[in-house]
């Protein structure tokens, strides 16, 4: 009898120690999940500020061709990273990020000449892909 109570103990506890594991666990992770997206956004609103200082101060100094062909690499390097958007399903596509692609491809069209980066092109034609 002595034994059946600790093994029923033993399970108890296993099961215990297991259930607060995995909350413990559970939370950790999301934690750091959290902390880890929050600074991807974070970097990412980082890099537009300097872009846009960048370009500001060119155009303070009238360096507006330079100015603009660094805004034209910065469109380029924006919708070439917007073009993995491709892989998600049409259905679950978010109206303003095709929206943003949208005003890129129209603007590209109205102001032709930029070439894009043979390094980017192909990622650039995606996301442009995505407006149609």
């Amino acid at each position: 009898m002595r034994d059946k109570k600790l093994y029923i103990f033993l399970l108890i506890a296993i099961f215990i120690s297991g259930v607060a594991g995995i909350y413990v666990g559970s939370n950790y992770t999301k934690k750091k999940l959290n902390n880890y997206y929050l600074n991807l956004g974070l970097i990412a609103i980082a890099i537009n500020l300097e872009a846009q200082v960048k370009s500001v101060e060119m155009l303070r100094k009238k360096e507006v061709l330079k100015g603009k062909e660094y805004i034209e690499l910065l469109i380029d390097n924006n919708l070439a990273s917007l073009s993995i958007y491709d892989k998600a399903p049409i259905s679950e596509r978010n109206a303003l990020i095709i929206s943003a692609i949208r005003k890129a491809k129209n603007y590209r069209k109205k102001y032709p000449g930029h070439q894009v980066s043979p390094a980017l092109s192909e990622s650039v034609q995606r996301a442009l892909d995505l407006a149609e």
